[in-house]
Protein backbone atom coordinates (compact mmCIF):
# COMPACT_ATOMS: atom_id res chain seq x y z
CA UNK A 1 0.00 0.00 0.00
CA UNK A 2 0.70 3.61 -0.70
CA UNK A 3 -0.71 6.75 0.87
CA UNK A 4 -0.41 9.85 -1.73
CA UNK A 5 -0.69 13.55 -0.61
CA UNK A 6 -1.93 15.78 -2.86
CA UNK A 7 -2.39 19.60 -1.71
CA UNK A 8 -5.60 21.55 -2.11
CA UNK A 9 -4.36 24.41 -2.75
CA UNK A 10 -5.91 26.97 -5.94
CA UNK A 11 -2.41 28.51 -7.87
CA UNK A 12 -2.13 31.42 -9.96
CA UNK A 13 -0.28 30.31 -12.75
CA UNK A 14 0.99 34.02 -14.28
CA UNK A 15 1.25 35.72 -10.55
CA UNK A 16 4.90 35.92 -10.44
CA UNK A 17 7.78 33.91 -12.56
CA UNK A 18 11.02 33.60 -12.05
CA UNK A 19 13.28 36.27 -13.89
CA UNK A 20 14.74 35.13 -17.11
CA UNK A 21 18.10 36.78 -16.08
CA UNK A 22 18.11 35.34 -12.69
CA UNK A 23 21.71 33.97 -11.61
CA UNK A 24 20.65 32.10 -8.37
CA UNK A 25 19.96 27.89 -8.58
CA UNK A 26 16.65 26.72 -7.59
CA UNK A 27 14.99 29.92 -6.28
CA UNK A 28 12.01 28.42 -5.35
CA UNK A 29 13.60 25.44 -3.74
CA UNK A 30 11.56 23.11 -6.22
CA UNK A 31 14.98 20.57 -6.09
CA UNK A 32 16.27 18.77 -3.43
CA UNK A 33 18.11 15.87 -3.66
CA UNK A 34 17.69 15.07 -0.25
CA UNK A 35 14.64 15.37 1.25
CA UNK A 36 14.06 18.26 3.41
CA UNK A 37 17.28 19.92 1.97
CA UNK A 38 16.92 22.62 -1.11
CA UNK A 39 19.64 22.11 -3.78
CA UNK A 40 21.97 25.50 -4.35
CA UNK A 41 22.29 27.15 -1.11
CA UNK A 42 24.28 26.63 2.11
CA UNK A 43 22.60 27.10 5.85
CA UNK A 44 24.23 27.95 9.06
CA UNK A 45 22.94 28.49 12.63
CA UNK A 46 24.22 29.99 15.37
CA UNK A 47 22.87 27.29 17.98
CA UNK A 48 21.27 23.69 18.04
CA UNK A 49 17.59 24.73 18.01
CA UNK A 50 17.56 26.45 15.15
CA UNK A 51 16.27 24.37 12.07
CA UNK A 52 15.71 24.39 8.04
CA UNK A 53 13.67 22.61 5.73
CA UNK A 54 11.62 22.60 2.56
CA UNK A 55 7.94 23.01 3.20
CA UNK A 56 5.59 21.57 1.09
CA UNK A 57 2.97 22.88 2.60
CA UNK A 58 2.71 26.03 2.04
CA UNK A 59 4.69 28.58 -1.03
CA UNK A 60 4.49 31.71 -2.84
CA UNK A 61 5.77 30.00 -6.33
CA UNK A 62 5.98 26.57 -7.21
CA UNK A 63 5.00 23.77 -4.99
CA UNK A 64 7.76 24.39 -2.02
CA UNK A 65 9.36 26.64 0.06
CA UNK A 66 11.88 27.20 2.58
CA UNK A 67 11.29 27.04 6.61
CA UNK A 68 13.38 28.90 8.55
CA UNK A 69 12.95 28.22 12.19
CA UNK A 70 14.61 29.91 15.06
CA UNK A 71 13.03 29.30 18.00
CA UNK A 72 15.13 30.80 20.95
CA UNK A 73 15.77 34.68 21.21
CA UNK A 74 19.48 35.53 19.89
CA UNK A 75 19.48 32.37 18.11
CA UNK A 76 19.88 32.92 14.39
CA UNK A 77 20.09 31.38 10.47
CA UNK A 78 22.08 32.15 8.29
CA UNK A 79 20.80 31.08 4.77
CA UNK A 80 23.62 31.41 2.23
CA UNK A 81 22.80 31.65 -2.22
CA UNK A 82 25.38 29.55 -3.90
CA UNK A 83 28.11 31.34 -6.03
CA UNK A 84 27.00 33.69 -8.44
CA UNK A 85 29.03 35.74 -11.43
CA UNK A 86 28.77 39.28 -11.11
CA UNK A 87 30.74 41.96 -12.71
CA UNK A 88 32.92 44.68 -11.70
CA UNK A 89 30.51 48.15 -10.52
CA UNK A 90 27.40 46.35 -12.27
CA UNK A 91 24.35 46.72 -10.01
CA UNK A 92 22.17 43.33 -8.78
CA UNK A 93 18.86 43.34 -7.45
CA UNK A 94 18.19 40.55 -4.59
CA UNK A 95 14.73 39.78 -3.87
CA UNK A 96 12.95 37.13 -1.97
CA UNK A 97 9.12 36.58 -1.13
CA UNK A 98 8.65 35.81 2.85
CA UNK A 99 6.11 35.69 5.42
CA UNK A 100 6.55 35.18 8.89
CA UNK A 101 4.16 31.97 11.01
CA UNK A 102 4.09 35.18 13.64
CA UNK A 103 4.49 39.27 12.69
CA UNK A 104 7.95 40.65 13.73
CA UNK A 105 10.40 38.31 12.52
CA UNK A 106 13.63 39.77 11.35
CA UNK A 107 16.12 39.05 8.99
CA UNK A 108 19.45 41.29 7.03
CA UNK A 109 21.35 40.74 3.92
CA UNK A 110 24.41 41.05 2.97
CA UNK A 111 26.92 40.84 0.76
CA UNK A 112 31.08 39.47 0.55
CA UNK A 113 30.95 41.17 -2.41
CA UNK A 114 28.28 43.27 -3.29
CA UNK A 115 27.51 46.68 -1.58
CA UNK A 116 24.06 46.29 -0.67
CA UNK A 117 22.68 50.24 -0.41
CA UNK A 118 20.99 49.15 3.23
CA UNK A 119 23.20 46.69 4.33
CA UNK A 120 22.43 48.02 7.94
CA UNK A 121 18.31 47.55 7.43
CA UNK A 122 16.45 44.81 9.17
CA UNK A 123 13.31 43.96 7.42
CA UNK A 124 10.62 43.39 9.56
CA UNK A 125 8.39 40.32 8.18
CA UNK A 126 4.61 40.11 8.23
CA UNK A 127 2.45 37.06 8.61
CA UNK A 128 1.38 37.20 4.57
CA UNK A 129 3.68 36.38 1.58
CA UNK A 130 5.46 39.86 0.79
CA UNK A 131 8.61 40.67 -1.35
CA UNK A 132 11.32 42.07 0.42
CA UNK A 133 13.96 43.39 -2.24
CA UNK A 134 17.45 45.52 -1.90
CA UNK A 135 20.26 46.75 -4.67
CA UNK A 136 23.64 45.76 -4.27
CA UNK A 137 26.95 47.03 -6.55
CA UNK A 138 29.78 44.34 -7.44
CA UNK A 139 32.84 45.68 -6.13
CA UNK A 140 35.14 43.80 -8.41
CA UNK A 141 34.70 40.80 -11.15
CA UNK A 142 34.18 37.59 -9.55
CA UNK A 143 33.05 33.97 -11.66
CA UNK A 144 32.34 31.50 -8.35
CA UNK A 145 33.08 33.83 -5.20
CA UNK A 146 30.07 36.10 -4.36
CA UNK A 147 27.32 34.40 -2.03
CA UNK A 148 24.32 36.76 -0.81
CA UNK A 149 23.07 36.21 2.74
CA UNK A 150 19.93 36.11 4.92
CA UNK A 151 20.47 36.72 8.46
CA UNK A 152 17.62 36.30 10.58
CA UNK A 153 18.14 38.14 13.90
CA UNK A 154 15.02 37.52 16.27
CA UNK A 155 13.67 34.42 17.20
CA UNK A 156 10.44 33.21 15.04
CA UNK A 157 9.56 30.72 12.14
CA UNK A 158 9.87 31.95 8.38
CA UNK A 159 9.11 30.73 5.15
CA UNK A 160 11.16 32.20 1.91
CA UNK A 161 10.34 31.68 -1.56
CA UNK A 162 11.65 32.59 -5.03
CA UNK A 163 15.02 34.41 -3.87
CA UNK A 164 16.39 36.05 -6.82
CA UNK A 165 19.45 37.62 -7.81
CA UNK A 166 19.23 39.85 -10.93
CA UNK A 167 21.63 41.78 -13.20
CA UNK A 168 19.99 45.71 -13.29
CA UNK A 169 20.69 47.44 -16.73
Amino acid sequence: TRAYRFRSKNYVEDDIKIDPDNLTINPSFEHSANAGTPDGCYVGRSDSPATISVDPWQSRHGLHSMRLTAPTKGSAIRYTVSPIPVENERQYRFSVWAKAANAGTKFKISSNLLRISDDKKEFVLTNQWKRYSTIGTARRTSKRETTIDLRFTADGAAGLDLLQVVPLA
